[in-house]
């Protein structure tokens, strides 16, 4: 349940949040601790002179008949009770899906079980039925949110705090405060107010790049969290980092703060940049009440030791915000905007429209719709209109896209390279731990420039409807991609992260840093607002599959997967089936010895206008199994390191093997001399 957060500038408002004995545990980067945050029995925390004390509101009533106390949680959006709750009401109510994500004060995603329809009932005329969802774990039992005030309390809402009495439009009800007796262990904590973090001087950050900002407090506090301010992140347009901070004496935080822009920013002197919560440090071997959600879905190691194991999963549920929990549940990306130049002249193209296949219309038209309820698409009035595409997955499901290949013809090519595959491999040489994040439908999660989006335009069964998402097939889509998760991971590139359009592997030579690099790399989508994928993503492995290889500290070896599928393919029928065959082999060309030569029948017979046409011969044959069996036992490539280097001689001593290299000799360098072997 989220309370009003103070934003940066705004007045300083006393807080009242719940929270359990344990309270909210996190991972300190790089240590085996953990931070307890507004936990009950934590010492004393400096609140500001002008806080009146607020306690806990809880008010005695009863839910569906039953004799409850229910606390009264003004932050919270929607009433809530707890599974336990349910249980003491079983008989009574029904449980039904609900299609909302409950989020806690800290972020954290809530395990909601559903919700049902109870009667609230406050005093002899103050009754109201309500929808309330049902989440797992939470204390007190019963949360009552401003879903119920905005309906109980038509024109006033009041607190007293001397009578200790709440008004719904005149009509008071009695409270109580927090009483340890009658609500458990996990009872209703007071926690402070957030304080203000401001620069502490005049600073300059240049363009793309981190640097480290000084940043004051009014509170000498030594441990807490520092949280940058939204409403600064969306008006600067720099981002400073989330992070656990120990301040000094002087209340002085140093906050690393990344512009991704390409003009430098000045923080001025005294500039609220975001707000600091006091927070308790708890030793690992502590009780720490266990939560649950959708993080428990990525895939760690299962061969880490516990203690790893339970030290990285902390981590990942820190960043449950980050984790897409079904296929459109995307992030819309702040730090990038997809933008459609065309060429000078271009007219509007609007293609002749084409049928759906009946058989496909019904999927089509929901795919459509969930697109369209979850930000995708938007109805248009565009001169613009291309067709769709309809393309099957193996799980019998479809992927709605769009032919632009006319758009396409008319856009200005972004120039912007992806990485080198080769490069992005050599680049793991001597690490030994590696993680893989897929994000979630990747494109979708950079929005186009609203002004370019009549472009996108494409026919439906219901009309012309228009992408607000960038989509697969748009040109440039792969450079505004790549151009995106190079900003945001603007220092981490090459050293600890490499992003291939939307695969990232995160690599480190030891486990400690391997975790703090991957804190790292979450905080950095979670700034940009980006979700991944954890039915694809990999943690802490010692050998991962990227970009259709098999890495691990040994080297590189081809993928087990894309080497089955090409033992599997059959012999080719033409010219076109040839150069196919050879394409997919040449991609593991750096793990045959002598590839070009083996391979040389097959470039011949490949060739437009060979003599003789297309046939296919035994020596072809043999050709294409040699190639097969080197590749379904090949040697591991190891990634080359830096050596030493000498201003008078050259040499160099490749060991172990790390690649072959071969080309083919062209019609020209056939004639050149050659020397033989030494």
């Amino acid at each position: 349940m989220s309370a009003a957060r103070e934003t940066a500038g705004s007045d300083h408002l006393p807080q009242v949040l719940w929270a359990g004995a344990q309270g909210l545990c996190l991972p300190i980067e790089g240590s085996g601790k953990l931070l307890r945050v507004g936990a009950t029995g934590a010492g004393p925390t400096p609140t500001p002179r002008s806080n009146p004390v607020l306690h806990a509101i809880f008010i005695p009533g009863e839910a569906n008949g039953k004799r409850c106390r229910w606390l009264l949680d003004t932050g919270a959006p929607t009433s809530l009770i707890s599974d336990v709750a349910l249980r003491e009401l079983d008989g009574r109510c029904e449980l039904k899906p609900a299609d909302v994500r409950p989020v806690s004060v800290d972020g954290s995603v809530l395990e909601l079980l559903g919700s049902v329809s109870i009667t609230v009932r406050l005093s002899h005329q103050l009754r109201r039925q309500m929808d309330v969802l049902v989440v797992r774990g939470i204390r007190p039992n019963f949360i009552l949110g401003m879903d119920f005030v905005s309906k109980a309390a038509r024109s006033q809402f009041s607190i007293d705090q001397g009578a200790k009495t709440v008004a719904f439009d005149g009509e008071a009800v009695p409270f109580s405060d927090c009483d340890s007796k009658q609500d458990g262990p996990l009872s209703c904590c007071l926690v402070p107010t957030v304080i203000i973090a401001r620069v502490q001087g005049a600073v300059v950050v240049p363009p793309r790049s981190v640097k480290v900002v000084d940043v004051t407090t009014e509170t000498k506090q030594a441990h807490g969290i520092f949280e940058p301010s939204q409403e600064f992140i969306d008006r600067i347009g720099v981002l400073p980092g989330r992070v656990f901070a120990v301040s000094s004496e002087s209340g002085k935080i140093p906050v690393q703060v990344c512009n991704l822009s390409c003009s430098p920013v000045t923080l001025f002197s005294n500039q609220s940049i975001g707000t600091f919560e006091s927070a308790e440090v708890i030793n690992e071997d502590e009780d720490v009440h266990e939560w649950r959600g959708p993080a428990d879905q990525f895939n760690i190691n299962p061969e880490l030791p516990e203690e790893d194991s339970n030290r990285l999963a902390m981590l990942l549920r820190a960043f449950a915000d980050v984790v897409s929990v079904h296929e459109f549940d995307v992030g819309t990306s702040s730090a990038a905007q997809h933008k459609i130049e065309l060429d000078d002249g271009a007219r509007p193209i609007r293609q002749r429209p084409r049928r759906v296949p009946h058989a496909f219309r019904r999927q089509v038209d929901e795919k459509l719709e969930q697109m369209r309820q979850h930000g995708v698409i938007e109805p248009s009035t565009s001169p613009w209109a291309s067709n769709l595409i309809i393309v099957r997955k193996k799980n019998n499901d479809i992927r709605v896209c769009v032919d632009w290949r006319a758009l396409n013809n008319l856009t200005v090519k972004d120039a912007h390279p992806l990485p080198h595959l080769h490069q992005a491999l050599d680049s793991l040489a001597g690490c030994s731990w590696f993680s893989t994040i897929d994000m979630r439908q990747g494109f979708l999660q950079v929005e186009v420039r609203e002004e370019d989006r009549p472009l996108t335009a494409f026919y439906t069964q219901s009309g012309l409807m228009q992408f607000r998402k960038m989509g697969f097939g748009m040109c440039n889509a792969p450079a505004t991609y790549q151009r995106m998760m190079e900003l945001i991971m603007t220092g981490l590139s090459w050293e600890e992260v490499i992003a291939y359009i939307d695969d990232l592997i995160i690599f480190n030579r030891d486990f400690e840093n391997h975790v703090q690099s991957l804190s790292k790399v979450l905080h950095r989508l979670r700034s940009a607002k980006l979700k991944l994928n954890p039915g694809k993503s990999f943690f802490a492995y010692r050998s991962v599959t990227y970009l259709g290889h098999q890495v691990s500290e040994s080297g590189i070896a081809p993928a087990a997967e894309k080497v089955e599928a090409i033992r599997r393919m059959p012999e080719p029928q033409s010219e076109e089936d040839v150069r196919r065959i050879i394409g997919m082999l040449s991609f593991y060309r750096r793990f045959v010895p002598n590839f070009s030569d083996i391979a040389k029948p097959l470039h011949h017979l490949a060739q437009k206008g060979a003599g003789g046409g297309f046939v296919w011969t035994s020596e072809h044959a043999a050709v294409l199994n040699k190639l097969k069996d080197a590749l379904t036992r090949p040697r591991c490539s190891s990634c080359p390191t830096s050596a030493g280097l000498s201003s008078s001689a050259v040499t160099a001593v490749l060991w172990p093997w790390v690649r072959c290299s071969a080309r083919s000799a062209t019609a020209r360098s056939c004639q050149w001399p050659t020397l033989p072997g030494r």
